[in-house]
């Protein structure tokens, strides 16, 4: 473990980080239906490197 890395106690579980994958997708939907595109993009990409995160683990 690097110094960069979060301790044991610090970590988030990986079930935790699935619903907030879960929770990003649904507001990038909300977005897209509102019009706000480059806001729901960018919502989009914020949940495809978090779950690349949890892929890695």
């Amino acid at each position: 473990m690097t110094d960069t890395d979060e301790t044991p106690e610090d970590a988030v579980p990986v079930a935790e980080l699935e619903t907030l994958v879960d929770q990003f997708r649904e507001r990038a939907d909300d977005r897209m239906s509102l019009g706000l595109i480059e806001a729901s993009d960018g919502i989009n990409r914020c949940a495809d490197e978090l779950e690349a995160l949890i892929e890695e683990e």
